[in-house]
This record gives structure tokens, C-alpha cells and sequence, in this order.
């Protein structure tokens, strides 16, 4: 009895880490061309501001993903047509009190939390695919989620790190009909 209750005790702090949720902000279709915007409602949790000013580079990734939608008896079918991935690497200068964000080959720079959290949780006009090649789709649909990444280790190492550290989170997969 007592170890299921150590369990419990260490394993519940990560069940309180999946609030994060993900928001379609808009769809916005110009120049031929189909870009989407989204943002990670909520805020981050205390310990991974914490980690991540002791040196932790975190990283969060935007999944998202433009397929072909089937009816229910046919879902194995469902085609993924664009397949993007947005990685966000956050760090923190303890000299400086800035926080940076590298994705892309684009390095912003933040002195503030608030301002930090809103950069890195918020992806916008991410190309997904020309209007002609949309036109082509019976039924387009638009998914999105988010996950957060810390240090990958080797399984004894990383299920130690697991129970001490930073949670990884990964939000639902929201999906958006585009027709």
C-alpha cells in the first residue's frame, strides 16, 4: 500500500501539466497562397520558467498538418497533403536577464516574462499550401498541435528526469474544416 501511494505522490505533479491547450486563431488565405495562425492557451508552468533561467534550453514544437478528410467507415484513408513542423527553441541570459527565442534562422530577444510567454506559445502566418492545390481536395481539413521538449537522456537517466524535472506536455490535435 505504501509504495502505490509513493507512486501516486510522485506521478501526480505531471497530471496537473496538461492544461495546456491549442487555438486556430485564424485561417487566412491571400496571394494564392494558405497561411494559418495559432496560440497555446493558458500560461506556462512555474518550474519551466524556473529550469529554463538555471540554464535548460527548452523546446516547443508546432505540429500541423493539411489532409484530406474521409468519411468515418474511411478514415485509414485520410491523405496528409502538408506536413509542417515549427520548432521554437527558448534559452536564458543570466547575464543579461533576456530570454531568446530561436526558430528558424530568426533569434528574438525578451526582457520581459509576459512578453517572452506570448512570442514562444503563438505561431503566425505559417505557409501551408498554394489555393490551387486546395482546390484539388474533396474535403480539406487543418490540424494542429503543440508539444513541449526539455533534455533527451538514456532511459535510466530520463526516467529519473522524468520524476525531478521539467514535464513534457503535448496538447489534442484540434482540427479546422477549411470549405
Amino acid at each position: 500500500m505504501k509504495r502505490y501511494l509513493l507512486l501516486l505522490f510522485l506521478l501526480l505533479p505531471s497530471f496537473f501539466l496538461q492544461a495546456q491547450n491549442i487555438m486556430i486563431d485564424n485561417i487566412i488565405s491571400t496571394n494564392d497562397k494558405l497561411y494559418i495562425s495559432a496560440h497555446l492557451t493558458g500560461n506556462f508552468p512555474e518550474d519551466i520558467y524556473t529550469y529554463l533561467e538555471n540554464g535548460m534550453k527548452i523546446t516547443l514544437v508546432f505540429h500541423v498538418e493539411v489532409f484530406d478528410k474521409k468519411p468515418f467507415y474511411l478514415n485509414f484513408f485520410n491523405k496528409s497533403v502538408v506536413i509542417k513542423t515549427v520548432k521554437k527553441i527558448a534559452t536564458y541570459n543570466l547575464w543579461e536577464k533576456t530570454y531568446y527565442i530561436k526558430e528558424d534562422k530568426k533569434i528574438l530577444k525578451f526582457n520581459s516574462r509576459n512578453d517572452f510567454f506570448k512570442s514562444v506559445s503563438k505561431i503566425t502566418n505559417v505557409f501551408l499550401l498554394s489555393n490551387s492545390e486546395l482546390k484539388k481536395l474533396e474535403h480539406p481539413v487543418v490540424k494542429i498541435s503543440s508539444e513541449l521538449e526539455s533534455i533527451k537522456l538514456f532511459p535510466p537517466l530520463s526516467w529519473i528526469f522524468d520524476l525531478v524535472s521539467v514535464r513534457e506536455f503535448k496538447t489534442d490535435w484540434v482540427e479546422k474544416e477549411l470549405k
